[in-house]
């Protein structure tokens, strides 16, 4: 591998990035302690990360990874700040094991649940199981910021996890290993009664999606269509995952008016999100355009007013309209449908985490 200085830390790296800018969702991220990893989302099982050293000395850690003397041979060269080759021994089954970490937390950042395009929600109730037990697995070499076991189970209760095991009782195993210490909200008496299955539990189903609201129409509209939502830019678990999940149309009264509907996720709530709409100039030398903003109410709707003359309306290229939520950027669509491809890959048969293969039964 190699040993190389960028922006003042340490990287190491065996292969070339075939991505130098991918999406924040193209990734897994690790911070451990004294470094961070991160792979292609796509990555094999073990395959060694970029691993940028933060603090060499508190990577204590690293003789895990790559072998007593390439640990050695790593903090000598960067105390001697010397770059190059190190040879190491890299255990591709400790890797493995925090990549998985990486991964499910990425399933719980970036899920692309969509009704309209059939990707199911993955209970966010056994995921959160799932990472505090892999949490504990990884905990020797995970950095102090790292996600913690109240921030995935606070607001976790017993009869939530009980009601998880009974409709997957893989999940029991779970429970069997979650330290008393990580669910302090629940009583002992609760704590016995979810390891032993004994907690009376009512039938979940409260798990269905529903579409959000449309934008209406009227008589005085002169276009409408759809955009889509930028991943990167909103909060999760909110809006649809699927493309053209922002309606819009335009009327003409007194002003002119932009309505805009986002397709949101079952209890979702988006009040107060900022939202945009641009269209381009008459004047193709004109490069401003004409926009506007406003902010979403509870049911994802914003109404817009654009600064032109209600008579200028009929003449601008309405088809050429661009809406959107939160920070405008460029056109990443053909990374969030590699990542559908991606999720649609682990539902149909790849899936690693018992929240994918539940999330697949329910859909099926």
């Amino acid at each position: 591998m190699n040993l190389t200085p960028v922006d003042g830390l340490w990287t190491l790296t065996t292969t070339p990035l075939a991505d130098p800018n991918p999406e924040p969702y193209e990734q897994v991220v690790v911070e451990l302690a004294g470094a961070v990893a991160v792979w292609p989302l796509d990555a094999a099982p073990g395959r060694w990360p970029t691993l940028t050293l933060t603090d060499v000395d508190e990577a204590d850690w690293l003789w895990r990874w790559i072998g007593p003397q390439a640990h050695i041979a790593v903090h000598t060269a960067i105390t001697e700040g010397r770059p190059g080759a190190i040879e190491a021994a890299i255990d591709a089954d400790e890797i493995a094991r925090v990549q998985r970490l990486g991964l499910g937390h990425w399933l719980r950042q970036w899920w692309p649940t969509s009704p309209t395009t059939d990707i199911p929600a993955l209970d966010p109730v056994l995921l959160a199981l799932e990472l505090a037990v892999l949490t504990v697995h990884c905990d020797a070499i995970l950095g102090d910021r790292w996600d913690s076991e109240p921030d995935l189970l606070a607001t976790v209760s017993a009869t939530e996890v009980a009601q998880v095991v009974a409709a997957v009782p893989a999940a029991g195993a779970l429970v069997a290993e979650l330290p008393d210490e990580w669910v302090p909200h629940w009583t002992q008496t609760e704590l016995d009664a979810v390891r032993a299955g004994t907690l009376a539990v009512a039938r979940r189903d409260d798990y269905a999606l529903a579409a959000g609201g449309t934008a209406s129409g009227s008589s005085t509209a002169v276009a409408h269509g759809r955009s889509s939502i930028d991943w990167a830019a909103v909060p999760p678990g909110i809006f649809d995952a699927a493309e053209g999940s922002l309606r819009w149309s335009v009327d003409i009264a007194q002003t002119v008016r932009v309505d805009l509907a986002a397709q949101l996720l079952t209890g979702a709530d988006p009040t107060g999100l900022a939202v945009w709409v641009w269209s381009p100039p008459l004047d193709p030398q004109d490069r401003s355009g004409v926009g506007a903003t406003a902010t979403l109410d509870g049911a994802g709707r914003a109404t817009l007013e654009l600064p032109i003359e209600p008579a200028l309306a009929w003449t601008l290229p309405w088809h050429q309209l661009v809406a959107g939520i939160g920070p405008r950027r460029g056109d990443h669509s053909t990374a969030r449908e590699r990542i559908r491809d991606f999720v649609r890959s682990r539902l149909a048969g790849e899936a690693t985490f018992l929240a994918e293969e539940q999330a697949a039964v329910d859909d099926w």
